[in-house]
């Protein structure tokens, strides 16, 4: 018997009547394969299940017309709107401008890289992706897309010009669990935004609550500017210290920020169970690292370290742990095709 009519004989005897499966015999071995055409019997491998490929979106969008080039000018890299993972946008009439900005740039804006996965993506980038620059000029005619949706369409874009194909892996590895240091209460420089998506100019000179605790007196007294991300203050500082916040931004987006801003080597997970979003500032003197450069401003003496800082002024603190976490895996990537 040919191995399609064992197959098909097989099927018959499946769908005629349960009670004959027993009665198989060496056809048994072949159930496996008809059983595969009505669902999964048996558990996927591991690889299959921590892999999410995210070259082909579902909900696929496109640019109806864009250019890309590479800059030779050195001109200094501009966007008409961030292009990071964060929320901050304002309406483009469809247009998305980007000048001397490298790839690795426009992945994550495209796919919202965490600071956590940001070091593990570029190692696995060539040296052009990371130091070329390049200007993409694009257009959406049929609406005024919202951030989310110029990700999918810059998604598309790339997997068409640079051919790039990506998936997300999961791994147990180590992290930072971030929790309330004391149940319940939050610290002075970390307050909830009551508002939703408030990101209003008015909201922005709103005061520092009181504290007592040194750093808060070195504040200008104001919240950042910055709305729906995380950024360095634009305001003189004492020498050596850094001064970092956001507006109305998630327990959870901060925490995928606390990676870079302390230059941890671990992913950090939300963990306080705090609902909605926030506004918070931070300063703190960072560690000095060896062969930094003299002339530089050295850390203040007077400063907390990042941990203290985290602790006194947004009232938080980590945790090591094992967990999950998903990392991004680059498959193929080449210099864009032609215009």
């Amino acid at each position: 018997m040919s191995g399609f009519a064992h197959v098909c004989k097989v099927m018959r005897l499946w769908l005629g009547s349960k009670p004959l499966l027993p009665t198989l015999g060496s056809c048994a071995l072949a159930v496996p394969a008809v059983l595969g055409l009505y669902g999964q019997t048996t558990a996927p491998d591991s690889q299959t299940q921590a892999t999410r490929r995210l070259s082909a979106p579902t909900n696929t969008l496109e640019f109806d017309v864009a250019s890309i080039r590479q800059n030779k000018s050195g001109a200094t890299p501009y966007s008409n709107f961030p292009i990071n993972s964060g929320t901050m946008y304002s309406a483009t009439q469809g247009i998305f401008s980007s000048i001397n900005r490298p790839l690795v740039d426009y992945i994550v804006f495209a796919y919202k890289i965490t600071d956590s996965q940001l070091q593990d993506l570029k190692s696995q980038l060539p040296t052009w992706a990371l130091s070329d620059g390049f200007d993409i000029q694009a257009r959406s005619e049929n609406h005024d897309p919202s951030k989310d949706e110029m990700r999918l369409m810059v998604q598309s874009l790339l997997a068409d010009r640079f051919k790039l194909r990506i998936h997300t892996e999961t791994r147990q590895v180590s992290i930072f669990a971030l929790v309330l240091a004391k149940r319940g209460i939050i610290g002075p420089q970390l307050k909830s935004n009551m508002v939703a998506n408030s990101c209003s100019t008015a909201d922005s000179a709103v005061p520092v609550p009181d504290a007592t605790s040194a750093p808060v007196t070195k504040l200008v007294g104001v919240w950042p500017t910055s709305c729906g991300g995380v950024n360095r203050a634009d305001v003189a500082l004492s020498p050596g210290v850094i001064r970092v916040g956001g507006r109305n931004v998630s327990m959870e987006y901060i925490a995928n920020s606390i990676t870079g801003l302390g230059a941890l080597n671990r992913p950090v997970m939300d963990e306080t169970r705090l609902p909605g979003n926030f506004d918070f500032v931070l300063e703190f003197a960072p560690e000095i690292t060896a062969g930094a450069d003299p002339g530089n401003p050295q850390p203040d003496s007077g400063g907390p370290s990042f941990l203290e800082a985290l602790e006194k002024q947004l009232g938080l603190k980590l945790i090591p742990q094992k967990a999950a976490a998903a990392f991004i895996r680059v498959e193929h990537v080449e210099p864009p095709t032609a215009n």
